[in-house]
């Protein structure tokens, strides 16, 4: 059963939900999350500092951490594909969770899907994908969401999801 849920225990009564608190890194993730967002903004550009609008700035920076987390979940699942890895299933899929709850951008929510697919959690994969459809069509993007969408393939990614779904 997906694990997460907009509507509180008072509103869902008999599905125990209650609200969940910020995202948690590890030690090993915060490091490798910060070296990430160093990297792309801890450098000056050849004009001076980069600079944006007050109200981007966190959600920039959240975008980056859910990038890495991201990064992070994709490189264990291919770890779990190798026999006697399986450990890797769990975090490939607990970082992708907390990308997703780092910022929820829809094409986050389809590369978690694409993970739990991946790593044969398939029921999993298709709540995630129906998930990631609903928030693409929901959801206007703002600034932020905008400049990492130019990125991706979202007209693929809705194709794919569709198609999973389908199954």
């Amino acid at each position: 059963m997906w694990p997460f849920s907009k509507k509180d225990s008072v509103d869902s009564p008999g599905r125990g939900m209650v609200p969940i608190g910020p995202v948690v890194l590890t030690d090993e993730e915060h490091e490798e999350c910060q070296a990430f967002v160093s990297s792309v903004i801890g450098q000056k550009s050849s004009e001076g500092n980069w600079y944006m609008k007050k109200e981007l700035v966190e959600p920039f920076k959240r975008s980056l951490i859910a990038q890495c987390m991201m990064g992070r979940a994709e490189r264990f699942a291919i770890f779990a594909s190798s026999p006697g890895k399986e450990d890797y299933i769990e975090k490939a899929c607990v970082a992708a969770a907390k990308a997703v709850g780092m910022y929820p951008l829809s094409m986050n929510l389809y590369d978690f899907a694409c993970i739990l697919h991946k790593v044969g959690k398939h029921e999993e994969a298709k709540m995630v994908f129906k998930e990631f459809l609903r928030k693409h069509e929901s959801s206007p993007p703002n600034p932020v969401d905008e400049m990492f969408l130019k990125q991706r393939d979202v007209i693929a990614a809705v194709r794919h999801a569709t198609h999973e779904l389908s199954k």
